[in-house]
C-alpha cells in the first residue's frame, strides 16, 4: 500500500474513532501497537496491521440496530448467536463500515476486522495477529490473558493459546 493510501485510510478511521468513549479509543490504539509488534515479528505487513487494530472495533459502541445493518451490508453470514447478541457482531459491523467508507483498504483487514472475535483455527495471518492482540491487550487486566501475553512462544503457539483461552468459560463473568 502507497504511503499516502495508508495516511488517507488512517485518517478516515481516526475521524470515526473520535466518536468512541476514550476507553475504546485506547483500546483501539493498545490493539494497533501489539498487532504492528506481532506483524513485525511474523513479517507482515505493518501498515495492514494498525489499520486493523485501530479500526477493529468501530462499531463497539454502535446501537444494536446500527450494528446489524452494517454486519448485513456486508453479505457475510452473521451467525445465530450475533443476531440474538449484536454487540458480538461488531467485528462483521465494523468491516462493513469499512467496506462502505474505504472499499479499497484491502480484503486482509477487512477479513481480519469481521473475524477478530472468532477467528479460525486456519484464519489468515492478519486475523491471527488481530485476534492474539485483541484478546491480550493488557488493559482487560485477565490473569489467564496476561499470563500468555507475557510467554516467550513463537507466534502460533500464541494464537493456538489465544484459541484456548476463548474457548474456556471467563472466571470473571457469573456463570448461569
Amino acid at each position: 500500500m502507497k504511503n499516502e493510501e495508508y495516511k488517507k485510510y488512517l485518517d478516515i478511521i481516526l475521524e470515526k474513532q473520535a466518536l468512541s468513549p476514550k476507553g475504546l479509543q485506547m483500546h483501539m490504539q493498545a490493539v494497533a501497537d501489539m498487532a504492528v509488534t506481532y506483524a513485525k515479528e511474523v513479517g507482515y505487513d505493518v501498515e495492514s496491521a494498525n489499520l486493523a487494530g485501530m479500526a477493529h472495533d468501530l462499531l463497539r459502541h454502535a446501537t444494536p440496530e446500527e450494528t446489524l445493518e452494517y454486519a448485513h451490508s456486508t453479505g457475510f453470514v452473521i451467525s445465530d448467536l450475533m443476531e440474538k447478541v449484536p454487540m458480538l457482531a461488531h467485528g462483521p459491523a465494523a468491516a462493513g463500515w469499512l467496506m462502505k467508507n474505504i472499499p479499497q483498504i484491502g480484503v486482509d483487514v477487512i477479513l481480519a476486522i469481521r473475524d477478530h472475535t472468532f477467528p479460525a483455527d486456519d484464519a489468515p495471518m492478519l486475523t491471527k495477529i488481530l485476534a492474539v492482540a485483541d484478546t491480550l491487550e493488557p488493559s482487560r487486566q485477565i490473569p489467564e490473558r496476561e499470563e500468555v501475553r507475557l510467554m516467550r512462544i513463537p507466534f502460533e503457539q500464541r494464537f493456538m493459546e489465544v484459541q484456548r483461552l476463548k474457548k474456556l468459560p471467563r472466571k470473571d463473568k457469573k456463570q448461569s
